[in-house]
This record gives structure tokens, sequence and C-alpha cells, in this order.
């Protein structure tokens, strides 16, 4: 069976077992359950110890996948407190500023480009 004639088979199915019109939809085997259980995880060890450099570097990163940027970038601003001298973290804090500021508008955008752009001269300085 073509692709396409399975897409259409999978749509009938659905179709013939739901009302109305979803509003979303879930494609499993995208990794996003191994993301939330990792950010779950990790901010349960955070709880008990909030400075685990490990910890909440691989948060940040869990974060980042998912897109929730402010988020990524508390956590890589709280790692730069326990370990100021990381320079991936400095990279990546500045690139997820840089991906927010794509998000909003007016003076948040630019407030997070300056920070952005200070991260990543930071960067190159070290």
């Amino acid at each position: 069976m073509a692709l396409a004639e399975q897409l259409q088979e999978t749509l009938h199915v659905i179709r013939s077992r739901v009302s109305g019109t979803p509003r979303i939809g879930i494609i499993l085997g995208t990794g996003l359950t191994r993301l939330l259980k990792e950010v779950r995880d990790t901010t349960e060890l955070l709880r008990r110890e909030p400075r685990d450099a490990f910890m909440l570097h691989l948060r940040a990163n869990a974060l980042a996948s998912l897109k929730r940027w402010p988020e990524a970038i508390a956590d890589l601003t709280a790692l730069l407190d326990v370990q100021p001298d990381d320079l991936t973290a400095r990279l990546r804090r500045a690139s997820a500023q840089k991906m927010q500021a794509a998000r909003e508008q007016g003076a948040k955008r630019t407030e997070l480009l300056r920070a952005a752009i200070a991260g990543y001269e930071d960067y190159l300085r070290r």
C-alpha cells in the first residue's frame, strides 16, 4: 500500500472514532515524552540541590529542545552563577536569548537581542 493510501486509511479510521474536529494531535516517536520526563526529573533533583550545575545544564538543554526559551535562559543564567567560566553555557544562553527575541516585539525584543549580542561578545572574549 502506498504512503498516500495509508494516510487516507488512517484519516478515515480517526474520523470514524472521533466526533468533531480535534484541536491538537500528538505524533508518537518524536522524543517529546523523553524531553518532558527529563524536565520533570531534573526539576525534582534541583528542588533538593538548586545549584547542581550538571542538572541545570541537563534541564536547560531539554527546555531549549522544547523551545521553552525563557526557562532555558533562566537555567543557563543560574548555571553561570555556579560556573561563571562555562563557555558552553554562555554561548547557549546567548543563542536562547536570540531565539526568544524572535518571538517578541518592541522593547522586549531589543532587550533580548542586546543581551544575546553581549553574550556572544563575552563568549568571544574568553
